[in-house]
């Protein structure tokens, strides 16, 4: 298979396997069930997956900029800024199911907030992802 085509694919499984691995671990983690974890899964599977996607997307955009050595000082900084979103946006999806924990720690109201907004806090991590995608392609385009 041709290398263009091949390295931004891996790029693409990269950066969606490592927003996916990062719910199930945390996911893991704050419900102690791997029940739990496919449970969730599948009442958000539309909401993990674009988010996934996207940020798979965007990884594959900034290593295709970056191969072509036309990276500029904000891509990279856009595309730290739309993963670290990304990444806070899955979490922040996860976090509430550490409810048991956090009022010992004293956030137990930071719980019940993402517990309620899950699907919304979703929603703006993908239209931060659509951005980071939007800006990568437009830097694309000028190679």
């Amino acid at each position: 298979m041709n290398e263009k085509i091949t390295k931004p694919l891996q790029y693409f499984i990269f950066g969606t396997s490592f927003l996916l691995s990062l719910y199930i671990f945390l996911m893991g983690i704050t419900t102690g069930s791997f029940e739990a974890v496919v449970e969730q899964f599948v009442l958000y599977k539309f909401w993990i997956l674009a988010l996934s996607f996207g940020f798979g997307v965007q990884f594959a955009l900034y290593g295709l900029i970056k191969a072509k050595h036309m990276e500029t000082p904000t891509t990279g900084k856009v595309a730290k800024a739309t993963g670290i979103i990304s990444a806070a946006t899955m979490a922040a999806c996860c976090i509430h199911h550490a409810v048991d924990i956090l009022p010992i720690i004293g956030i137990s109201a930071l719980a019940s907030f993402l517990g309620v907004y899950t699907k919304e806090l979703f929603f703006v991590g993908i239209i931060f992802n659509l951005a980071g995608i939007g800006y990568m392609l437009k830097q694309y385009a000028k190679i």
